[in-house]
């Protein structure tokens, strides 16, 4: 609400100084193209992810960068949200019971498949 707000507030209160809602421009615009440009995670990565946080070898923001995934694969996406949904936290997968790591060993085992598999070839 205060990042809306603000600038409005802003530009009432300080008309003539509109140079810095250039930067606000320049914001948003950067903001934009990140979101358009960035890559879509394969199948193998997710699967690498899961693995990783699941033996507890990892570090620095590599939770929360598997938290805040943005898959557009329905399928890759739905065995993501399984994996959270059916196991908790992912900062909490290294202490997990043998059947709920098995779960997780079944997901990448389905996400692995998924990137070995070969799309159709477009003239077939």
């Amino acid at each position: 609400m205060v990042s809306i707000l603000g600038p409005l507030v802003a530009l009432v209160l300080y008309p003539k100084a509109n140079a810095l809602f250039a930067l606000l421009l320049i914001g948003v615009v950067v903001i934009v193209v990140n979101v358009l440009l960035s890559k879509e995670p394969t199948p193998q990565e997710v699967a690498d992810f899961i693995e990783r946080l699941m033996n507890g070898q990892y570090a620095g923001w590599d939770v929360d960068t598997f938290e805040h995934l943005r898959i557009r694969d329905p399928n890759v996406k739905g065995l993501w949200v399984r994996s959270i949904s059916v196991c908790g936290l992912p900062e909490t997968w290294a202490g997990l019971s043998d059947d709920e790591k098995d779960t997780l060993r079944h997901i990448i085992r389905e996400l692995r498949q998924m990137s070995t598999a070969t799309p159709p070839s477009p003239g077939a």
